[in-house]
């Protein structure tokens, strides 16, 4: 049979040839458009994903921006207690050396005291965790950065790698998922570091919440906002609230509250009846 063939082949060895050489053109054409539109089709996805993570690296250095914000602010508070915790141990010394009868107002002297040490602590552990948190998103970001230039490497060497690509692209899209996680973590943990309104006589949960999205944060910010700004903050979301409380005496605590002055805050909230100056 075979000799029949190799006789066929003589006998017709032009058109063989022609039919030889077609296919084998027709082979390579094929491979190069089915292969190339592989290749073509992985860059675009890892395009795709090297976009996504530029956009969450611009998210990052937002969060970060408005996380060493709320870091220097802290900072401030933490220097104005720890002057007031100076303050306060010069008072205590001081009224060590007078009568018994003092000695009441000394041990309340001490107990504030141990409040604002308290506080200076916590804002001490609360920045220094976000700050863990800033390093640790960064370190992922450089890992998964490396991880796309190895793939892109990867890519350009063999195309009949395209499995293994496929399979780190998986694991990229489920990193991306992880990040956007510790994003939204970040952020809840921001939100908690915010100052606390409730504690100013007239706000409450839902006024406090009102005022945050509206983008007033700190007492600082509350203090320095004009009362008609707050009224129209306080209309535009439901008009009754004006007449629940008084905003007139907001500011006032605010700044109070800013500065750390919690003695005086005390005796003004003291004065106030129903949310109102008596």
């Amino acid at each position: 049979m075979i000799e029949s063939f190799l006789e066929l082949v003589l006998e017709n060895k032009y058109e063989t040839t022609v039919l030889v050489v077609a296919s084998l053109f027709l082979g390579v054409l094929f491979s190069w458009i089915y292969w190339g539109g592989k290749v073509r089709k992985r860059e675009r996805r890892i395009k795709r994903i090297g976009s996504k993570l530029e956009e969450k690296d611009n998210d990052l250095g937002a969060m970060r921006a408005r996380a060493q914000e709320l870091l220097n602010e802290k900072e401030k508070e933490i220097a104005s207690l720890n002057s007031q915790l100076n303050q306060k141990a010069e008072s205590i010394s001081d009224l060590t050396m007078q009568s018994d009868d003092k000695e009441k107002t000394i041990n309340r002297l001490k107990k504030k005291n141990e409040d604002l040490e308290k506080i200076n602590r916590d804002s001490v552990t609360r920045s220094r965790s976000l700050e863990s948190e800033f390093e640790n998103l960064e370190s992922l970001l450089k890992k998964t950065e490396k991880e796309i230039a190895d793939l892109k490497k990867e890519n350009q060497k063999s195309v009949i790698r395209t499995e293994d690509v496929e399979n780190n692209l998986e694991e990229l899209e489920k990193l991306l998922e992880e990040k956007e996680q510790e994003a939204t973590s970040l952020k809840a943990r921001m939100r908690f570091m915010q100052d606390d309104f409730t504690c100013i006589i007239g706000i409450g949960p839902k006024v406090s919440s009102v005022l945050k999205l509206a983008g007033i944060y700190t007492f600082t910010s509350l203090a320095s906002t004009s009362l008609n700004k707050i009224r129209e903050i306080l209309e535009a979301e439901n008009p009754s609230l004006i007449h629940l409380t008084d905003p007139s005496i907001w500011p006032v605590q605010a700044r109070m509250a800013s500065e750390g002055d919690w003695d005086a805050l005390k005796v003004l909230q003291d004065s106030l009846k129903g949310g109102k100056r008596s």
